[in-house]
């Protein structure tokens, strides 16, 4: 009951517990990781077109690998 008290307490007066914290950062990073992999597949694309194709793999790998990354974030966003 005592966290619950000082959850709303902390909301009341404007600050953020580092629980909360720590969410905004995660949604964050999920946020930033998914820009992040839409201009690695955009220039995949590119690479491509440049017949780049070892380099066009690589970059849509990176882009799997953010996939993983995020499925990570998501999963510290439910232990939370």
């Amino acid at each position: 009951m005592h966290d619950i008290h000082n959850h709303h307490e902390n909301h009341e007066h404007g600050q953020m517990s580092e629980t909360e914290k720590l969410v905004k950062r995660v949604e964050h990073w999920i946020k930033h990781n998914d820009e992040h992999k839409k201009t690695y597949l955009e220039w995949a694309e590119k690479a491509l077109k440049m017949n780049l194709k070892e380099v066009s793999d690589y970059l849509r790998n990176v882009a799997k690998l953010t996939d993983e990354q995020n499925d990570l974030f998501r999963k510290i966003l439910k232990a939370l």
